[in-house]
């Protein structure tokens, strides 16, 4: 066991030099992906119609209308109608893509 901790206190500074490089890549990475996304989210416009959300994501009026029809979907901005806060239809789009979305829409087609 001693030996054990010898080795391990002279392989510290060897470690440490081999991992620093990389923890700053890491970091300057991070640091840069966070920057980005923030200079995106302020040249966003607050408020998004319809139209845009159709060319944003390349989807029809039809699609988007059955969409809107989900509860969860983003309410109209200040009653505004055909407005939403881009902020949230792009996070109602993110956590509602792929299987999620589908089961949504199999679901409405019961209703209709």
């Amino acid at each position: 066991m001693e030996i054990e901790n010898q080795t391990l206190e002279l392989m510290k500074p060897v470690i440490k030099e081999m991992l620093t490089p990389v923890i700053e890549e890491a970091g300057f990475e991070m640091l840069k992906q966070t920057l980005e996304k923030l200079v995106e989210e302020k040249q966003r416009p607050l408020v998004i119609t319809n139209k845009e959300i159709r060319e944003m994501f390349s989807i029809s009026t039809s699609t988007l209308w059955n969409l809107k029809q989900f509860a969860d979907f983003p309410k109209e901005w200040l009653g505004i109608k055909n407005h939403y806060e881009t902020k949230e239809v792009l996070k109602w789009f993110d956590e509602n893509e792929g299987q999620v979305y589908q089961e949504k829409k199999e679901l409405l087609k019961l209703v209709d």
